[in-house]
């Protein structure tokens, strides 16, 4: 998992979060997440895989 942080988080703001699934291999599947602030400029992203116990 990383994530970056790429402006300000405004505290009691409204924020929109956007996640997607972009690749599923086997178990594995690999998620993109985005966070936007309440004037809709870029204030975070993440990526992360994860791997399921059960298929």
């Amino acid at each position: 998992m990383t994530a970056d942080l790429v402006g300000p988080v405004r505290l009691g703001e409204p924020h929109v979060v956007v996640a997607r699934q972009v690749r599923r291999v086997g178990r594995v599947a690999t998620n993109l997440t985005s966070v936007y602030g309440p004037d809709g400029a870029l204030v975070g992203t993440s990526s992360a895989e994860w791997t399921a116990l059960r298929p």
